[in-house]
């Protein structure tokens, strides 16, 4: 609720079929880091059993309490359960817990798994900016990030899209364009006028916080609708941008990377659109010269 996390964590399960037969729950690893399953068992001594079944279902493996196989067809005995992976876990006891399953997560149970080449350790890159838009008391961030090996146009695998829950929407969420793809997370090689979006389910006062590494001094924040241009220094800048609705494309970083000697130019032409306040009606206006044309899709592309 207050956006921190004090261990131990304590999350409780259900099984609405529960019953002598239905003594299983299905878990999930709610932590980017591993779970040490030996650890696991010591905090959760009511827990019988734990399977793993790989994504494809080509195997599955079951840990007991004692850290023992005794199914599967994994060729190792499994010892941690990975970030975001889902499991099951079986009761040792039926009357204890009901129809309810009670799971204590430690610190120390968060692991590196050993041979993954410190992939999951966090990290804050340097040659990146952050951004963290605030409205209503909930805050959404993105990351902008530069690489020489990276490409300008949008890469799946390298760039990561916005998740927007349709049924629960955010306060607030932000995020940045790359070939009409909204991203939380961007990497590039080079500068140019990257546009940021905002989605707001209601109109709302909204705080944007950049930072921005030491080498990107310089870069500024353009405000199409208003013409402003918002200088950023090296460290967090903190922008009131005022109440305003969902919009895309008419904030934008600008600047140059100082890994190349780039002309920065428009990622996409400089129009940006925005919902307006007490209706459904949406404006897409032109920041150089007149439109030509407008032309509007469905979802399905039509």
């Amino acid at each position: 609720e207050n956006g921190e996390a004090d261990f131990p964590i304590t999350m409780t399960y259900n099984n609405e079929q529960y019953g002598e037969e239905h003594q299983v729950f299905l878990v999930g690893n709610p932590f980017m880091s591993h779970i040490d399953i030996e650890k696991f068992f010591d905090k959760n001594d009511h827990i019988k059993s734990i399977k793993v079944e790989s994504t494809d279902g080509n195997y599955s493996s079951v840990v007991q309490n004692d850290n023992t196989i005794i199914a599967g067809s994994g060729d190792t005995k499994l010892q941690y359960i990975p970030p975001m992976q889902s499991f099951f876990v079986e009761l040792s006891s039926t009357d204890e817990y009901n129809d309810k399953c009670s799971i204590t997560y430690t610190e120390d149970m968060l692991a590196q798994q050993p041979g993954v080449s410190g992939q999951l350790r966090s990290s804050s890159p340097s040659d990146a900016f952050y951004l963290s838009a605030s409205a209503s008391g909930q805050r959404s961030s993105a990351m902008l990030r530069f690489s020489t090996s990276a490409s300008d146009y949008y890469h799946e695998g390298e760039d990561a899209d916005i998740l927007i829950d349709d049924e629960v929407p955010p306060a607030v969420a932000v995020f940045t364009v790359a070939d009409s793809h909204a991203l939380d997370i961007q990497q590039r090689a080079s500068g140019g006028d990257i546009p940021i979006g905002f989605v707001l389910p209601k109109a709302d006062e909204v705080t944007l916080r950049i930072d921005v590494p030491e080498e990107y001094a310089g870069w500024v924040l353009n405000d199409l609708e208003t013409g402003k241009n918002y200088a950023l220094r090296s460290g967090t800048n903190e922008l009131n941008l005022g109440r305003m609705l969902t919009n895309i494309g008419r904030f934008s970083l600008r600047g140059s990377a100082p890994t190349g000697n780039e002309v920065i130019s428009a990622s996409q032409p400089r129009i940006y659109c925005f919902r307006e306040e007490g209706g459904n009606t949406l404006v897409v206006r032109s920041a150089e010269g007149m439109m030509a044309r407008c032309e509007i899709y469905t979802l399905a592309g039509q």
